[in-house]
């Protein structure tokens, strides 16, 4: 390296990314074989390279870091209430067209164009995923179709008989939206504190006192009391006391561990008996039981190789319905037989079917207190022959109980 001359190059960035997404930008940049360096901070991209650098796919990672990243910002409970709210206008749209139709044909006709605009506007999610996809994979997906059915629907000067399609798209992304939403609550509760108050100790002119606050409030570098079937809501370190402290949330282990001065606890766990004076460490989504949380919500993500396969599938059908339109067309002339066949692609149900069923699994088992990390695993188990325990506690209730007794020679 020694000898190296490397060039330095600033790249703005359309909106500053969260920590994370900025950390793995730098390391997608980095991967690029002439970068040398690479930092992403303050909404700005900078690299150090030797020689040229690819400026057209770089610019096409930043961009789509940009976009994930505020695709992750819409929580799935906002783009639930936004697919139901589209679909019930649909439904609303399309019955009360179908009445206008038919109680005042001749205001029908001269509200073409407001209908026309209403249909669009409905379909603006599947229009900008649908031209987004042709653009950046340079191949038509799904939402491709859904758009060419709408927009040919709007050219042939029938725009509401697209808008039952939408009720049904909408519909569908708002169950998917739905069980995603229901496996993350579930999973939450699973590992949730259930408790929002803490025993606050103060020092006192006449020594320490205790004082009940909020959860929020307490910091790093605090100290609180723990007393006997308390829960332990922050991470941190004993200062005085002893404890047998059940933390099978984060260790897995049934049996309660002994706590004394020196030894750490963490958020979570729950004081069988004794009491605790612990010097708080980590608070709120710095504690080991966030951690765990985060790192099983996102891991809810993994895809299973059946979706990816299903995925795969409806876009391999999407020409073929292309295909079958133009010949329709060409047999027919008639618009409302291509629009017929647009409509009753099923592309859509592949994609949305596996991602749904896989979010119902998750949740189903967060409900009977099993993790399940990821799509991918549940089908794994499918493949399964052996199942390995490590843990006491798994399968029993972790708590010991007399099953026999055997007496000695003589006694009863």
């Amino acid at each position: 390296m020694e000898g190296m001359k490397l060039t330095h190059t600033r790249l703005r960035l359309y909106a500053d990314l969260p920590r994370a997404d900025a950390l793995r930008l730098a390391a997608r940049m980095r991967r690029f074989p002439a970068v040398a360096a690479a930092s992403v901070r303050e909404g700005r991209i900078d690299l150090w390279h030797e020689g040229a650098i690819p400026s057209a796919r770089i610019c096409a990672a930043a961009a789509r870091a940009v976009r994930e990243a505020a695709e992750k910002a819409v929580t799935p409970t906002e783009q639930m209430a936004e697919f139901r709210r589209d679909a019930v206008i649909s439904l609303a749209g399309f019955a009360a067209m179908e009445l206008l139709r038919r109680g005042a044909p001749e205001v029908f006709a001269a509200v073409k164009i407001l209908r026309s605009l209403l249909v669009l506007g409905i379909a603006r999610n599947f229009i900008k995923t649908g031209i987004g996809g042709l653009i950046r994979d340079r191949q038509p997906n799904a939402d491709t179709l859904t758009t060419t059915a709408v927009v040919a629907s709007v050219l042939a000067g029938k725009p509401e008989s697209s808008l039952m399609l939408l009720a049904l798209s909408n519909g569908a992304e708002m169950l998917t939206s739905y069980a995603a939403e229901k496996a993350r609550t579930h999973i939450s509760g699973l590992l949730s504190l259930g408790q929002r108050d803490v025993w606050l100790v103060e020092e006192t002119p006449d020594g320490e006192a205790e004082r009940k606050v909020p959860v929020e409030e307490v910091r790093p570098g605090d100290t609180i009391a723990v007393h006997a079937g308390e829960k332990i809501v922050i991470d941190g370190r004993v200062l005085r006391g002893d404890a047998a402290v059940t933390q099978a949330s984060i260790t897995g282990e049934s049996a309660p561990a002994m706590k004394s001065e020196g030894a750490p606890v963490y958020a979570g766990s729950v004081v069988e008996a004794g009491e605790l004076v612990v010097a708080v460490e980590k608070v709120g989504g710095d504690t080991s039981l966030a951690h765990i949380v985060h790192l099983v919500e996102e891991a809810q993500t993994r895809r299973a190789p059946v979706q990816n396969f299903a995925d795969q599938m409806a876009n391999y059908l999407v020409p073929v319905s292309f295909l079958g339109a133009a010949i329709v067309y060409g047999a027919t002339r008639d618009w409302g037989r291509v629009l017929n066949l647009l409509f009753i692609d099923f592309s859509c149900g592949l994609k949305l079917s596996t991602a749904t069923a896989m979010s119902a699994a998750i949740a189903a088992a967060a409900k009977r207190g099993i993790l399940v990390k990821g799509g991918n695993y549940i089908e794994a188990l499918a493949h399964t022959d052996t199942v390995v325990l490590d843990k006491t506690g798994t399968l029993t209730v972790g708590v010991p109980e007399i099953t026999f007794i055997r007496t000695a020679a003589g006694v009863s």
